[in-house]
């Protein structure tokens, strides 16, 4: 093979995508593509997310490959992914933070900037960053609705409310609504960069019967900049359903404020609906659950009001 692939099938084929007897490769290079080209091969990419899409066929694992680059892809209107088993990877540094595989916002009141509503799709090795400058209509990064489901998301860098002016109220990096069974690995969801005010968070729950999304190995940043924002807020006790788990993951605000409780349930239903956290710790916030609401569990030591189970504590000089 050499030090790089011959053809994108081959980076497909390593990267662990699957490939049908109908499916297409298109590569996108925001420095040096084209929406001319037919984007099929290394030599002729195109330039832009949306082009690339409008050649994909929902359900035969076509797969947009997006190659690392000084410059971003720029969105400057809302993306709507609406494809099913259509999958969207990363070429480049598989790095947590900053990556150069980057999609960012380039218009006001873009809210949410990409909505995912397909099903079975794979987003890998990606950044997804909503920074306009004052602008307080840009509230949702990244929103999957009804219909996404099974997804899989590995290393994909969830960057909202990434100025002053919309990390507000209802401000989120990543907001799930009745999207269930969805699988988040090696994910970071969350800024500790900008100021959240009262009622931002990084991640948020919404609509109803969302049920058993999973997050390995993630990290939840924050940097809050009042006792009320938060890290993840389930908005209602319809909004999820069934096991929510999280395994290994990290949960740190390092702002100014401590936050009163990474987790805020409003109107929490914990009749048949938990959220597990196995092996997590945190830091900078008061409580897991300062509501004492009994939807969440964890294997750190007992999870009341009050407690701090898994909270990393100051080394102290003496």
């Amino acid at each position: 093979m050499g030090l790089f692939p011959r053809n994108l099938l081959e980076y497909v084929a390593l990267q662990g995508i699957p490939v049908g007897p109908n499916s297409n490769i298109f590569l996108v290079d925001p420095a040096n593509g084209s929406n001319s080209n037919p984007g099929t091969d290394f030599k002729h990419p195109l330039l832009t997310l949306p082009a690339a899409i409008a050649k994909c066929t929902t359900g035969q694992h076509d797969t947009i490959v997006v190659l690392g680059s000084a410059t971003a892809l720029t969105l400057t209107t809302a993306l709507t992914w609406n494809l099913n088993l259509t999958h969207l990877i990363g070429m480049g540094a598989p790095t947590p933070y900053g990556k150069r595989t980057r999609i960012i916002s380039g218009a006001d009141d873009l809210s949410p900037l990409i909505t995912i509503s397909g099903y079975g799709c794979i987003f890998k090795n990606l950044r997804i960053v909503h920074e306009q400058a004052d602008d307080t209509g840009s509230l949702v990064n990244v929103s999957l609705i009804a219909g996404a489901h099974r997804n899989f998301f590995e290393n994909v860098e969830f960057a909202g409310c990434a100025t002053a002016s919309s990390a507000i109220d209802t401000g989120c990096s990543l907001k799930i609504t009745a999207a269930s069974e969805n699988y988040f690995k090696d994910c970071v969801i969350g800024l500790d960069t900008i100021v959240q005010a009262t009622g931002c968070m990084a991640m948020v729950v919404a609509g109803s019967g969302a049920a058993r999304n999973r997050f390995d190995r993630c990290i939840f940043a924050g940097y809050a900049g009042h006792n009320n924002a938060g890290l993840v807020e389930v908005l209602d006790g319809t909004s999820m359903d069934r096991a929510w788990v999280f395994r290994d993951c990290e949960f740190i605000n390092l702002g100014s404020n401590t936050m009163a409780s990474a987790f805020i349930f409003t109107n929490p239903d914990n009749r048949w609906k938990r959220m597990f956290l196995i092996n997590c710790w945190g830091h900078g916030f008061t409580d897991w659950d300062a509501g004492d609401t009994g939807m969440l569990f964890g294997n750190m030591d007992r999870m009341t009001a009050g407690g701090v189970a898994g909270y990393l504590l100051a080394s102290v000089v003496t």
